[in-house]
């Protein structure tokens, strides 16, 4: 609600009173607070139900945590309840993290090029649908000169 205040306090203050915006934003006012009022109980019972949940949410937590932390060996190292401030705990003040450095010293490597255009050939490539007699008729058509000329070779 006081976000549809806000928005016609907005629209008084830099449309004017007497603009039509304004009088759009006071009916939505309006029609807002109606409807608040008309689900008021069923809002607060939704509400209620909300607030219940969270409570067994947490306390079925803490039910699994109490049962799961009792089988457990205690770590006398490890951060009891009320051993400080929370605000004062890190999650970094427990952790270890490794480093290889041995990339490091590494000499740099040239990049490698990769096969040119003019390199490749027909032959460097696997016909995967499996016409390889198609595919030698054509090889041979190239090498011979007769691709593009319409002749039928007979090999």
């Amino acid at each position: 609600m006081k976000d549809v205040d806000l928005i016609h306090r907005n629209s008084v203050k830099y449309n004017g009173a007497d603009s039509p915006f304004t009088c759009t934003a006071d009916e939505v006012v309006r029609s807002c607070k109606q409807t608040l009022d008309e689900y008021d109980e069923h809002l607060t019972q939704l509400e209620n139900d909300i607030c219940h949940a969270q409570e067994a949410a947490i306390a079925a937590a803490m039910q699994d945590e109490d049962q799961d932390g009792s089988n457990l060996p205690s770590n006398p190292n490890s951060p009891q309840p009320g051993d400080g401030d929370m605000e004062e705990d890190s999650l970094m003040d427990n952790t270890t993290t490794a480093h290889d450095e041995s990339w490091e010293s590494a000499p740099p490597m040239e990049p490698q090029p990769g096969p040119s255009r003019e390199s490749v050939g027909d032959s460097d490539f696997i016909d995967v649908v499996g016409d390889e007699e198609a595919m030698v008729t054509d090889r041979s058509k190239r090498v011979r000169g007769e691709e593009g000329t319409g002749k039928q070779g007979d090999s």
